[in-house]
Order: structure tokens, then sequence, then C-alpha cells
């Protein structure tokens, strides 16, 4: 078995899942902080401005992320070393952010293959349209026997714990429907209650 390979087209799958691995989120966030920034000192030179937002009506109450929520489908995609595809992916967003998720991930590099189940816990952070996800605590399981296996979902765990937080905007959110676009790929999720 080429468990270097299997491993990580196992990693390029949770990359997908739990965010980037290199800084462009959080480099978007820097700009975004930028822009928001200059957006509050033309605010302070606007007093006309100010006075008509304030008169503004209040925004509805925002639609509640708390829930269980189960991803649609599955997510597949291809890398140098094989192909994956994540699937059985449910969110349980408690009403404090924090979250339980569970999920499997299966991975091929075209002669051997393997699947994981994946128990984690993490955090959701809301910030009117935009979430941030982190994962805290992870246990992969591998679902074959072996020494080999064993050592990839070790490797696995790891990669988890050290995914940066991942930031979402919230395309679509009501009673039944959640729809999040990843800020730095532009990769949309879709999850159902």
């Amino acid at each position: 078995m080429k468990l270097w390979k299997l491993t990580w087209v196992a990693l390029a799958a949770l990359a997908a899942a739990c965010g980037p691995l290199g800084e462009s989120a959080a480099r978007e966030d820097d700009e975004e902080a930028e822009e928001r920034s200059a957006d509050a000192d033309r605010d302070t030179r606007s007093p006309a401005k100010n006075a008509d937002a304030a008169a503004m009506p209040e925004a509805p109450a925002e639609a509640p992320l708390a829930g269980e929520w189960r991803l649609d489908g599955s997510v597949m995609g291809r890398v140098d070393a094989g192909v994956f595809r994540i699937f059985d992916v449910t969110q349980v967003i408690y009403e404090d952010g924090v979250a339980d998720m569970t999920g499997r991930i299966e991975a091929t590099d075209g002669e051997e293959s393997a699947s994981f189940s994946i128990e984690a816990v993490g955090s959701w952070t809301r910030d009117g349209d935009r979430v941030q996800s982190r994962i805290s605590e992870v246990t992969v399981t591998p679902e074959q026997s072996g020494a080999d296996y064993r050592e990839a979902a070790r490797l696995l765990e790891i990669a988890i714990r050290e995914q940066p937080s991942t930031s979402y905007d919230i395309i679509e959110l009501d009673a039944g429907t959640l729809r999040l676009r990843n800020i730095s790929d532009g990769t949309v999720e879709s999850y159902t209650r």
C-alpha cells in the first residue's frame, strides 16, 4: 500500500473540509478589515449620513445558526496523488457556538483505497453574514484494520489539529437551509436540517 500517497490524498480532502492550508483566508480578512476601517473613517466625516442611518429601522433578526446540519451529497476532488470523497457530514452547532462534527472520507490513489471516519469538536463564531469555523479536538478512525491505516489516521489527526480557522460568507440561511461560501477559494457548501 502506498501509504504516503493515500495520506496526501486524505490531507487534501481535509483541506477541502476544514479550510485552507495556506494564509489566503487570513490575508483576505486583513484586506476586508482595512476596507471596513476606511468605511468607518468616511462615516465619521459624514454627520448627515450618520443621522440618516440612525433614523433607519432596525434590520430583521438574524436567522439562528444553531441546529443540526447535514451536508447535501458529498464533496469530491482530485489531486496529483489521487481522488477523494467527503460524505456523511453532520454539523451540530449549539447556541453557545460549540459544534460537534462527524463525517467520512474515502481516498484512493488509483491502486489502493482507504476510508476514515471523523469525530470532531470545534466552534462556530458568527459576525453578521460571516462565520468562522475552527476544530479543536478530533478523532480519526480507520475503517480498515492494519498498522498502515492506523498510522495514516494518526497523521490525519495531526493535520486537522494544525488547520487554521476557516471563514465563510453566509449565502442563504433559513429554517431548513444553510449555504456557505469559503472566502479563500469560493467553494460553496450546502446543508439542510
